[in-house]
């Protein structure tokens, strides 16, 4: 498992975009650090846990902008399930426990009153650009916690592998 320290990419989107456009923005930022992470340890893949139409940043338009900075195939599982489907299946897998912990994650801390529903590409594209925030992203990703689970316990990998 790889986390990455997104803080500093948050407070830079908050400082560098219209409001609005910040959760869809940190969603690009998502998907370009994938695109790394990707080409680290050589997946051919990203795969999501998006449900069409469940939050702001999962509507078709602004799935398309999120999309648009893949540079591998996205797989969303869970893209046609409702609320209800998926927490039945978190329930059947054993990961529903956790899912309900009281947590305030990025989204909540820096969510915007009234997020953009249908983001228009070329427009979403040009605040990304004027953002410059690609060197932060680098940087974050660098900086990436890497920790590998073992079958009885947790071990922190160093990175030397190249995964």
């Amino acid at each position: 498992m790889n986390i990455v320290p997104f803080t500093e990419v948050q407070q830079h989107i908050r400082e560098n975009s219209p409001p609005a456009f910040a959760t869809l923005l940190l969603r690009v930022c998502m998907m370009r650090t994938a695109n790394m992470l990707c080409s680290k340890i050589g997946a051919k893949t990203i795969i999501t846990g998006e449900s069409l139409g469940q939050v702001a940043s999962q509507t078709i338009e602004n799935l398309t902008v999120t999309n648009s900075y893949a540079e591998f195939p996205v797989l969303r599982p869970l893209i046609g399930m409702d609320k209800e489907e998926i927490v039945t299946t978190a329930k059947q897998i054993g990961t529903y426990d956790i899912s309900i912990l009281p947590y305030e994650d990025c989204c909540v801390l820096f969510s915007p009153k009234h997020p953009v529903l249908k983001a228009d590409l070329q427009e979403s594209s040009v605040l990304y650009e004027n953002m410059k925030i690609d060197g932060l992203l680098e940087k974050a990703f660098s900086e990436r916690e890497h920790l590998r689970f073992g079958w009885l316990e947790k071990v922190q990998d160093t990175g030397v592998s190249g995964v």
